[in-house]
């Protein structure tokens, strides 16, 4: 009976442990996700002192369109300049053609004239929902979508 119990808790701390970790491993994805949006955001403070807003906003979303596969047919809605962490970051959804010349559906994402960060939801690479808003909680925290 003792080395019944005593199995037991072995496991029962193991998988306790392996809890933490997996935690602690959210926490991490989560937390690199929201260092990648404050790249964003310190490359275009720079940008809004030499150029203004309205000129992040369009070449933001320029960038955005460009980084699809046919960037003529990119859709984009919902474009706002949002205040982070002493800079700004340009949130929006864009939808355009893969292809296969079908629209996809909208994805959001926070974007400078430089670079972008895109929701990700493809299912297959993540194992729950809950990885998958660890992986996009810049964008979530942010942009509010």
């Amino acid at each position: 009976m003792r080395k019944v119990f005593f199995g037991a808790t072995i496991v029962m701390v193991t998988l306790i442990a392996s809890c933490a970790s997996r935690k602690d491993s959210l926490n991490e994805i989560g937390n690199q996700s929201i260092d990648r949006v404050r790249i964003i955001a310190s490359q275009n403070a720079d940008f809004i002192r030499k150029n203004g807003d309205k000129e992040l906003s369009g070449r933001s979303v320029q960038y955005v369109k460009d980084t699809m596969k046919d960037p003529d047919s990119a859709l984009v809605r919902n474009v706002k300049v949002v205040d982070f962490e002493g800079g700004k970051v340009v949130c929006g959804e864009v939808n355009a053609k893969n292809s296969y010349g079908a629209y996809v559906g909208y994805s959001a994402f926070a974007a400078s004239p430089k670079g972008a960060e895109f929701y990700q939801k493809d299912t297959s690479r993540f194992p729950s929902a809950i990885f998958e808003a660890q992986w996009n909680l810049g964008i979530i925290k942010v942009c509010s979508f």
